[in-house]
């Protein structure tokens, strides 16, 4: 007896197994499933799933060399300090030109750096202006 219980497996005469052989219970013999190949098919199929490789594969290397040269520039080459830096300069740019009283009682005061020159020139002059306004000349 064999593993499959009921059924036993036996040789033919010829030596091959008869497991192709049908019994009258099993009704008429089917049509032989896809006897024909369709060679369009095919094709088409070849050509879409190339061409749908192919431009999986570019619009991946296209995405991954904008986002690495993204990355590059963030993190080498200084572009998000860059901002930090214009906000900052342009913060104190704004303080160094505008006058503002800083501490009335002690007569503290913050003036813009050309007006504090002129200030200062005007206070302390005097002779010593004269010399260096012709010695610059």
């Amino acid at each position: 007896m064999s593993m499959a219980g009921d059924h036993s497996i036996e040789a033919s005469a010829h030596g091959q197994d008869d497991w192709f052989r049908h019994s009258a219970e099993e009704g008429l013999p089917q049509a032989e499933h896809a006897a024909h190949v369709s060679s369009l098919g095919l094709g088409l199929a070849f050509v879409v799933t190339t061409f749908g490789v192919l431009a999986m594969v570019i619009g991946l290397s296209l995405y991954f060399n904008a986002y690495t040269t993204q990355l590059k520039a963030t993190r080498h080459e200084g572009v998000g300090s860059a901002e930090k830096y214009t906000e900052y300069r342009n913060a104190a740019l704004k303080t160094m030109r505008e006058s503002k009283a800083v501490d009335r009682e002690n007569g503290v005061y913050r003036v813009p750096v050309d007006r504090a020159m002129d200030i200062i020139v005007a206070e302390y002059g005097g002779a010593e202006q004269a010399n260096v306004a012709r010695e610059l000349d």
